[in-house]
C-alpha cells in the first residue's frame, strides 16, 4: 500500500484504508554513557573483533542487496527529469480533481495490477482516499529529500524519487490544513524510440523502506 510519513503539520487522521497518516516513530538516541573503568581482557577483545567482524561483513551484504540504484548522469537526468515531472504533475491533477481519466489515458498500463499490500500500481487507492477529504492544491516534490536515483537493465529504467507530498484541504472547523508527508517511488519505464514509457509504479511500504535507505 501507499505509505507517506505522516507530515507534523497535519494531526489528522483521513483513512481507514492505511494510505496516509501513517506515522514512522523514530526511536529517541539513549545516553549509554557508564561510569568507571572496565577491565578488558584478551577473551573480551577477541569476542569484540569477532562481533566487529560479523558487523562488517553484514554491511557488506546490506549495500550489495541495494545495490544498482545510483546517481544519474547529466545527460541521464536531463532525459528522464521530465518524464519524471510528468508523472507528478498528471497525479496531483487526478487526486486534486478525484478524476483519473487523464492519468489513466497517458498511463493505461497503470490501471491494471494494483497490489496494495506491495504498493504496486496504487494510485487510485491514493486518489479515492484524498478526494474523500476534499482537496482543493497540493504541492509534489519529487527531490524534496534527495536527487533521483537510477537503475537500467537494457531499454528498462527503474527511477527512485525520494520525495514530500502534501495536499491542502480544508477541515470541519474551516481551517486550511495538510495531509500527505514522506514517500519513496520506484517509476518502471521502457525506453523505446528516445521516449520513456512508464509501465509500473512501485511505492516503497514501510517493511521495504529500510531495504531503500541510501
Amino acid at each position: 500500500m501507499l505509505l507517506l510519513k505522516e507530515n507534523n503539520r497535519s494531526r489528522a487522521q483521513h483513512s481507514d484504508n492505511g494510505i496516509l497518516g501513517i506515522s514512522t516513530l523514530i526511536p529517541e538516541h539513549n545516553d549509554y554513557r557508564k561510569a568507571g573503568a572496565m577491565k578488558v581482557n584478551h577473551k573480551h577483545i577477541l569476542l569484540v573483533g569477532f562481533f566487529l567482524l560479523i558487523l562488517a561483513a553484514c554491511t557488506v551484504i546490506v549495500q550489495e542487496s541495494n545495490d544498482g540504484f545510483a546517481d544519474s548522469e547529466p545527460e541521464e537526468y536531463v532525459r528522464i527529469m521530465p518524464v519524471v515531472r510528468e508523472y507528478f504533475y498528471l497525479r496531483k491533477q487526478a487526486v486534486i480533481t478525484g478524476d483519473m481519466t487523464a492519468f489513466i489515458q497517458h498511463y493505461p498500463q497503470l490501471s491494471n495490477g494494483m497490489d496494495a499490500e506491495t504498493g504496486i500500481n496504487v494510485e487510485p487507492l491514493l486518489v479515492a482516499s484524498m478526494t474523500s477529504m476534499g482537496v482543493i492544491d497540493g504541492n509534489l516534490l519529487p527531490e524534496y529529500y534527495e536527487s533521483i536515483k537510477i537503475r537500467q537493465h537494457g531499454t528498462i529504467w527503474e527511477v527512485l524519487a525520494h520525495g514530500m507530498e502534501l495536499y491542502l484541504f480544508e477541515d470541519q472547523a474551516g481551517k486550511l490544513n495538510e495531509s500527505g508527508g514522506e514517500f519513496k517511488i520506484v517509476l518502471l519505464m521502457r525506453e523505446e524510440n528516445d521516449a520513456f514509457e512508464i509501465y509500473q509504479t512501485d511505492e516503497v511500504t514501510l517493511p521495504e523502506w529500510k531495504d531503500f535507505d541510501q
